[in-house]
């Protein structure tokens, strides 16, 4: 599996990458694992919306129309997760399941069936990644790059002590609804490398590392953009290599240097304490 085809799915595995190494420490710390899942299983519903829709299968509407139902989705369950009166861990649990549901009956009624390649958007295939898409990955890079550079401070602050940065004045609510964009927009734009099953390992394994490797700020994000870099690209290259699902293998990948990565942490300070 190599040749001039595959070249878009290279800029567009780093774009994925750095923005899942930007985003995935923030998602970690304030405790929205179970979010990503909810979100990019929503992805199917707005996939299926999409494919009614679009006429001819045009890749611009589709994306357009599969992002615009996600983040709708994902807006929903944001707004209905931040009064607090009701368990946020059991909202994502329904919006997870819920939403995908939906998207399995919408399709069946709409009589979308595997011309429209919808098991390989559940799971990945590198053979579906266009130009397009490479280009729609750089954008998102730039948009989440743009959101979150400039203000890593108010980001941190907001990910570890949200009840501090509201007595400082931060719009935490800005922060909270803007990061569920950024997530939605990130799946979406992952759904021909990852897929809808498979895009949780890009946004979550690299936030994980970095929390336990990294001291201080810079050095947090510094190394989660670095390990999404080298495991993404090392994923990638590897499902290339022996013709595997792509989003399979990246997930496989990233979780394997995750546990290689944590033992080597462990063995060094084991090392290092006095005896």
């Amino acid at each position: 599996m190599t040749g001039p085809a595959h070249v878009p799915a290279l800029p567009m595995t780093a774009a994925l990458c750095l923005v899942c190494g930007l985003l995935s420490p923030l998602i970690v710390a304030t405790g929205r694992s179970f979010m990503v899942a909810s979100v990019s299983h929503s992805t199917l519903l707005g996939l299926a919306v999409a494919f009614l829709v679009v006429p001819g299968g045009d890749p611009r509407g589709t994306y357009l129309a599969a992002l615009a139902v996600t983040v709708a989705i994902s807006l929903g369950l944001a707004a209905a997760g931040s009064g607090g009166r009701l368990p946020f861990d059991s909202l994502v649990g329904v919006f997870f399941s819920v939403s995908m549901a939906a998207g399995i009956l919408v399709a069946h009624a709409g009589g979308i069936d595997a011309d429209h390649d919808l098991f390989h958007y559940l799971f990945g295939d590198v053979l579906l990644v266009a130009p397009f898409d490479a280009a729609v990955a750089l954008a998102n890079l730039a948009a989440a790059a743009a959101a979150t550079l400039p203000f890593l401070g108010k980001w941190a602050l907001f990910a570890t002590d949200g009840a501090r940065a509201r007595a400082q004045g931060q719009n935490t609510a800005l922060f909270h609804y803007g990061l569920t964009v950024l997530v939605a927009s990130t799946v979406v734009s992952a759904l021909k490398v990852t897929g809808v099953v498979l895009v949780g390992s890009m946004l979550l394994v690299p936030g994980v590392f970095a929390l336990k490797a990294a001291r201080g700020l810079r050095a947090l994000f510094a190394a989660s953009v670095a390990f999404s870099l080298a495991s993404g690209a090392a994923g990638l290259g590897l499902a290339l290599r022996l013709g595997s699902p792509s989003g399979a293998t990246v997930a496989c990948f990233q979780f394997a240097m995750l546990l290689a990565a944590l033992a080597v942490l462990g063995c060094r300070r084991a090392w290092g304490k006095p005896r």
